[in-house]
């Protein structure tokens, strides 16, 4: 278990729970405050005792590094699309084992090389770079910390591969999400950091909020009830029920 208890950050002051085997989301407009929300999240910066892993500070901390991997799937990590070298190179560097029938079937599926240059290096896509990077987590057997999990990606069969991969998933998972309707009818809960410095929890099986667009902007949150339709008319909002 993951708990965040009385962290001040920015104009937020966060207490938040991640339980094992559970599907979070984070969303914030603020996506530089979700990427750095996570680099405490992960233990590479000192949230100086306000995050803990089972009532341990995770800074630093050599049994939450063995039970979590983190990658900001937006970050390009690898220049390769062989999957033995990734394997080795997660191995080398992070002392992680990756499976390697798995990265090779995620390979496979998502056609990884028609998303590559290869010339002297290779050079993905920017929705290749998600798929390397996001194959590579779902191979391993470490609790998930995942930001911008379905960056770059439009073919809506991959999302929903990639969407459904993720949630069957048998660990702890931790998304900083980039898209909310991606994710509609698949998160155990959502946390909301909204632009008034409040800290939401929506359960997905009671709560409704509205967006602003049809990707991510969340203006308000209404828990448990619909607010004046006049007002959702006048918006144009769209709801979006978990």
């Amino acid at each position: 278990m993951i708990k965040v208890n009385n962290l001040v950050m920015d104009n937020y002051i966060i207490d938040l729970e991640f339980n094992d085997d559970k599907l979070y989301g984070l969303f914030s407009l603020d996506k530089n405050f979700i990427s750095n929300f996570f680099l405490l999240l992960a233990g590479i910066n000192n949230a100086k005792g306000n995050i803990l892993f089972n009532n341990e500070n995770n800074y630093d901390n050599d049994k939450y590094f063995k039970n979590r991997i983190y990658l900001d799937c937006e970050k390009e990590y690898f220049q390769t699309i062989k999957p033995i070298n990734i394997k080795n190179a997660i191995y080398r560097k992070f002392n992680k084992h990756i499976d390697l029938e798995k990265l090779s079937h995620h390979f496979k599926v998502l056609d990884i090389r028609g998303e590559c240059e290869i010339t002297s290096i290779y050079k993905l896509t920017p929705c290749g770079n998600t798929f390397v990077n996001l194959s590579t987590l779902l191979s391993s057997d470490n609790n998930l910390l995942i930001n911008n999990p379905t960056i770059n990606i439009s073919n809506n069969n991959d999302i929903t591969y990639l969407v459904n991969e993720i949630t069957m998933y048998d660990s702890l998972r931790v998304l900083g999400i980039n898209n909310l309707l991606h994710f509609k009818d698949k998160l155990d809960i959502l946390y909301l950091f909204t632009p008034f410095n409040e800290v939401i929890k929506v359960n997905p099986n009671v709560d409704t909020f509205y967006l602003m667009d049809k990707h991510n902007a969340f203006l308000s949150l209404f828990p448990g009830i619909n607010p004046n339709k006049m007002i959702v008319k006048s918006l144009s909002f769209d709801e979006l029920k978990y």
